[in-house]
C-alpha cells in the first residue's frame, strides 16, 4: 500500500539507457559490469567489460569500483536489474543497460570475443 512504502522510504529507481546512451557513458570512461555467467561472457562482450556473475555478485562487492559510475547488464536485462539494485543499495553508483547484450548485438555494436 501506500502508507506501507511511506514507511520503508519510498521506491527507488534505478537509471537505465538504451545502447546509445550506454555508448556514450562508455565513451566517458564509465566501467562495464558484465553479470552474465562467464561462459557467456567468453563467448562475446563488451571490450573492457569486468565480469562478475549476478548469483556471485553479493560476495564480490569488493572487486566492483567504487567511487566511478558503472554501467551493469546481462543478456537480455533481468539479471543486471537484481544486480544493479544490489549495487546501489551498497553505495554505487549504476546504470542498467536496458535489453541488456542482446540489444547491444541488435544495435550494431563492437562485440568482443
Amino acid at each position: 500500500t501506500p502508507a506501507t512504502l511511506a514507511q520503508c522510504g519510498g521506491l527507488v529507481s534505478t537509471k537505465e539507457v538504451d545502447v546509445a546512451g550506454a555508448r556514450k557513458l562508455i565513451d566517458q570512461g564509465v566501467s562495464v559490469l558484465d553479470v552474465r555467467r562467464a561462459t557467456e561472457f567468453a563467448e562475446a562482450h563488451i571490450d573492457g567489460a569486468t565480469n562478475i556473475a549476478h548469483t556471485r555478485l553479493a560476495a564480490r562487492l569488493n572487486d566492483v569500483p567504487k567511487g566511478s559510475p558503472i554501467l551493469c547488464h546481462c543478456k537480455a536485462g533481468m539479471r543486471s536489474a537484481y544486480a544493479s539494485a544490489l549495487l546501489e543499495r551498497n553505495g554505487y553508483d549504476v546504470t542498467n543497460l536496458a535489453g541488456g547484450f542482446d540489444a547491444w548485438l541488435k544495435a550494431g555494436a563492437p562485440a568482443m570475443a
